[in-house]
Formats: structure tokens, C-alpha cells, sequence
């Protein structure tokens, strides 16, 4: 009898460590799991982040598709950049940005000022600076893509 109790307690002690590697393994896994997911998170959205980015609104200084008095510059989105990527302009003078790519539609975002409308291929968008200054621009879904115009 005393053995029979002995093998049902040692049966009983297996199947407990059973449990816990079971539960342990889970716990593992699931460690694991959260790392990754915070590593690919970091990877796709970096810390520190970058400006907030204002949606389109028409403004008296931005104009939509029209050429305003004084010079316009062109620069082109082709190939996941911009082309030229550092514009010199005169006050009252424009920038128009065509998108040349061919499967990615573009937001340029002149920070803290304005956001254009989606541009898809061979879309435009003009924007007129009317205050000397040098402005920072961008794609607001791709952080690489960057550019400056100054103002004089």
C-alpha cells in the first residue's frame, strides 16, 4: 500500500512539473513575442519622431494648381526624392512639385506651414512664399525625403 501511495505522489509531482514547463514555455514565448513586437515597432515608427505636420488648408500665402505673379521653380518627386532638393527663390516667387513616381502618391509638407493634397503621378502643387526665410520640407509619410527652399 505504502508503494502504491508512493507512485501516485510521484505520478501527481510529474505531471505538476509538466504543468509549470508548460506554463513556463508559454511565458517564454510570450517574453519573446512582446520583444519583437517592440523591436518592430521601433524599427518602422523611429523614437523621437519628427514635427507634427498641419493637413492641407488653403491659405492666402498657398495656391492650388495656378502660377501666382513672379517666378515659378520646379521640382520633381521621382525616385523616392526630390530633385532639386535645395531651391533658392525670391520673395513672391513659387514652387511647384510634380510627382513623377509612378506607384507612390506623395504629401509634401512645408513644416509648420502647410500640407499639399495627395499627390498622385504627374499631380502638381504650387505653393508661393511671401516671406524671406529658408523652409524645411518633407513627404510626410517618407521622414527621408526632405528638401529646403530659401527665401530671399
Amino acid at each position: 500500500m505504502a508503494k502504491t501511495k508512493r507512485k501516485v505522489a510521484k505520478r501527481k509531482v510529474k505531471k505538476a512539473s509538466k504543468f509549470r514547463c508548460n506554463l513556463l514555455c508559454v511565458k517564454n514565448l510570450l517574453a519573446v513575442l512582446a520583444v519583437v513586437i517592440v523591436v518592430a515597432f521601433t524599427l518602422i515608427f523611429p523614437p523621437g519622431g519628427s514635427p507634427p505636420i498641419t493637413p492641407f488648408t488653403p491659405s492666402s500665402e498657398g495656391n492650388n494648381n495656378s502660377t501666382q505673379s513672379g517666378g515659378t521653380v520646379n521640382v520633381a518627386i521621382q525616385n523616392y526624392a526630390y530633385s532639386p532638393a535645395s531651391v533658392s527663390i525670391s520673395a513672391g516667387e513659387s514652387i511647384r512639385w510634380t510627382n513623377d513616381d509612378a506607384n507612390r502618391v506623395h504629401y509634401v509638407a512645408i513644416l509648420g506651414i502647410e500640407t499639399s493634397k495627395a499627390l498622385h503621378k504627374g499631380d502638381s502643387w504650387i505653393h508661393t512664399f511671401g516671406t524671406p526665410g529658408t523652409y524645411q520640407f518633407r513627404d510626410s509619410d517618407l521622414p527621408y525625403m526632405t528638401g529646403t527652399v530659401t527665401v530671399s
